[in-house]
């Protein structure tokens, strides 16, 4: 197992357990975001540990696909939080944040409709692998 995906598994690994704590404590709003919020954040770091071991191209370009939705969720849930954290309050009204959502809910389904909608290819180099990045979808990304 190479190096970088050891270190982003136990990092994930570790963020997880913390987030688990936090939620499994006081239950309020604030630990309930904080926790999706790590757990996004998680789940990019084990994506991309899967994508740095795995050897099949076409699982490669899944998992690129996956760690990039994940990637996503990180701010949307980060604003969330940064709404409800000094006051443990969620005082934005649901249509505020539907329309916050919309960006992350196209982008999962745009994934899920095209494979190739963000990353066109990857393919193996001197370092590992690299994507190839379709450039007017990475824009609206």
């Amino acid at each position: 197992m190479e190096i970088q995906s050891t270190v982003l598994f136990i990092v994930a690994l570790v963020n997880s357990m913390l987030s688990l704590f936090v939620l499994f404590g006081k239950r309020n709003v604030t630990n309930i975001i904080y926790s999706i919020f790590v757990f996004f954040a998680s789940f990019w770091s084990i994506m991309l540990g899967f994508f740095i071991l795995e050897e099949n191209l076409g699982r490669s370009l899944y998992i690129a696909n996956l760690y990039y939705f994940f990637a996503a969720g990180i701010p949307l849930f980060f604003l969330y939080f940064s709404f409800v954290f000094p006051n443990n309050t969620f005082k934005v009204s649901k249509i505020y944040v539907a329309f916050l959502s919309i960006p992350l809910v196209l982008i999962g389904t745009l994934f899920l409709l095209d494979k190739n909608f963000l990353i066109q290819g990857v393919w193996f180099t001197e370092w590992g692998k690299d994507v190839v990045i379709n450039t007017y979808n990475y824009i609206l990304y």
